[in-house]
């Protein structure tokens, strides 16, 4: 069966770390946001062949860069860490949906074939904080991003590890919505929901019931923290005039 076209892996990370560069380089970090949450993942496996898609907390890290002083417009890299469990299909399920083998599913922890998966979540999207009159700042953005998982441990971890890797598993699209509640100077409370689509959906597992495999929803928390600026030095004073900054007779010191 032919397939559309896959993007090569190499070219497209670094272009992505490229444009990540330049950014920094070029933009001034604005606040640093810490943040927790939970991240949702979509199984198309039936369960009768795999777990259900996992529920994962996540630990997180956002820079915010604006385009320009006071400007609305912002590039926010981050990344999120967390944690699942997979193991390797090989045999097509009794019902369900026709799917491309091996693959990685979703696995139990006490499965004797599971390995322990780590995931880095590296985020790239362009932030817009609308200035409206209410009581909080509505926050919305979009960009690429990039899901890294590496299984540990179990049967086939080499084995799920490529799969992670080919046929570009790792290039998601990102959208996200949220607010920021100012808290005190400097500090905002965060609190979003951030959808991830693994656009590697539209040209492997052809069965319309895999289309959202893979997606993940995150809810998360977060504290956005202002770095502050150093004040420039103040420009010494200059005597008023020769005649009071020299002391004379008819002008004597104080």
């Amino acid at each position: 069966m032919s397939r559309s076209p896959r993007p090569p892996a190499l070219p497209l990370v670094l272009a992505f770390a490229l444009t990540a560069s330049v950014a920094v380089n070029a933009l001034e970090l604005e606040a640093l946001t810490p943040r927790f949450g939970l991240v949702l993942v979509a199984n198309g496996v039936p369960t009768s062949d795999s777990a259900a898609g996992p529920i994962s907390g996540t630990l997180g890290l956002d820079f915010a860069l604006p385009l320009s002083p006071a400007s609305i417009f912002a590039f926010e890299p981050g990344f999120d860490v967390y944690s699942f469990h997979s193991e390797l299909l090989s045999e097509q399920p009794l019902s369900g949906p026709v799917l491309d083998l091996p693959r990685a599913v979703p696995a139990a922890v006490e499965s004797a074939a599971s390995s322990w998966t780590a995931g880095l979540l590296l985020s790239a999207p362009m932030i817009v904080r609308p200035r409206l009159p209410v009581p909080f700042t509505p926050v919305f953005g979009a960009g690429p991003a990039l899901l890294l998982r590496l299984a540990v441990g179990g049967q086939t971890p080499l084995e799920l590890d490529a799969w992670f890797l080919g046929k570009a598993r790792w290039l998601y699209a990102e959208a996200r919505m949220g607010m920021e509640l100012e808290l005190g100077p400097g500090m905002s409370l965060v609190a979003d929901v951030r959808g991830f689509y693994p656009l590697a959906n539209l040209w492997t597992d052809p069965d319309p019931a895999m289309a959202m495999d893979g997606a993940m929803l995150r809810i998360g928390l977060g504290m956005r923290l202002a770095l502050g600026r150093s004040p420039e030095p103040e420009a010494a004073l200059a005597p008023e005039s020769e005649d009071a900054a020299i002391p004379s007779p008819e002008n004597p010191v104080p």
